[in-house]
C-alpha cells in the first residue's frame, strides 16, 4: 500500500509506492533528493481457528438381519388431506335389441330361390352366365356366313388377321393403318382369331384359292402382252 512522505526541504506531501524504503526520492517541488525511511513491520495478523467438523456419532449395533435405517422423510401429518373426488360410474354396456319379453310374432321365413328350369340351382343374386360360346360384342357372326365387325360390316375379321400374319401388325398398328378401326374392335377381331383359328385360316385358305382360280381364267391384258413381245 503506498505511503504519504513529507519533504523535509519544502514540507511537500509525496505519495511514495511499496517497496521504496531505504531509497532516494527526488522532490517533484522542490527538485531536491532526500531518503525516504523503511515502512514499519505489519504483526502478523492471527488466523482464525478453524472450527472443529463434527464427526460421525456413535455406531449403534445393528441386529442381525434388520433393514437399514433411513432418514423419515417430511410427511402430511397434521395437515388436513384434501378428499380426492369419486371416480365416476362405468358406462353401461349396449346389448344387442331382442325381443325377449315382446309379444312380437316371428314373420315368415324367405322362401328359398326357385330355380329356373335348364339351370342348376343357385345362391341368390348370383349371376349365371348361360353356357355357350363366348360373345364378341364388336363382331357380327351369322350362321354359313364368315365374321366382321358389326359396325363397319364390310372389314371381315380374317383381312385383319391377314395384316397380322403378313406384315406382324398389333391391333394398334392396325388402328394406325385403318383409322376408321377402333382398339376395341381390333382387339376382339384378334381374340375371335385366337378362339377360332381353325375357322379363319380355312377361310383365308379358300380366299387364297379363289384368287388363283382367277388368275388362271383371266386372260393376259393387253399392257401385259406388249410387254412379254416387246
Amino acid at each position: 500500500m503506498p505511503q504519504n512522505v513529507n519533504c523535509p526541504q519544502c514540507n511537500k506531501q509525496v505519495s511514495v509506492p511499496d517497496g521504496m524504503g531505504g531509497k532516494q526520492m527526488r522532490c517533484p517541488q522542490c527538485r531536491k533528493t532526500f531518503p525516504i525511511p523503511n515502512e514499519p513491520a505489519k504483526a502478523p495478523v492471527p488466523a482464525a481457528a478453524a472450527a472443529p467438523r463434527p464427526g460421525p456419532g456413535p455406531a449403534t449395533p445393528k441386529a442381525a438381519g434388520a433393514a437399514p435405517i433411513r432418514p423419515a422423510s417430511p410427511s402430511n401429518q397434521g395437515i388436513a388431506a384434501k378428499p380426492s373426488p369419486p371416480l365416476p360410474p362405468p358406462l353401461p354396456r349396449h346389448a344387442a335389441p331382442t325381443n325377449q319379453g315382446l309379444n312380437a310374432r316371428p314373420g315368415p321365413a324367405p322362401a328359398p330361390p326357385t330355380p329356373r328350369p335348364g339351370m342348376p340351382h343357385a345362391a341368390p343374386h348370383a349371376v349365371i352366365r348361360p353356357a355357350g360360346r363366348p360373345q364378341y360384342p364388336h363382331l357380327d357372326k351369322r350362321e354359313g356366313e364368315p365374321a366382321k365387325l358389326a359396325r363397319v360390316p364390310g372389314v371381315r375379321v380374317a383381312q385383319l388377321v391377314m395384316d397380322y400374319l403378313s406384315f406382324g401388325w398389333t391391333p394398334e398398328e392396325m388402328c394406325r393403318q385403318h383409322s376408321n378401326l377402333t382398339p376395341s374392335e381390333c382387339h376382339a377381331a384378334m381374340a375371335y382369331y385366337y378362339d377360332n383359328r381353325s375357322e379363319i385360316e380355312a377361310e383365308i385358305q379358300s380366299e387364297l384359292n379363289q384368287v388363283e382360280q382367277d388368275k388362271v381364267k383371266a386372260q393376259p391384258s393387253p399392257f401385259l402382252l406388249k410387254m412379254r413381245t416387246g
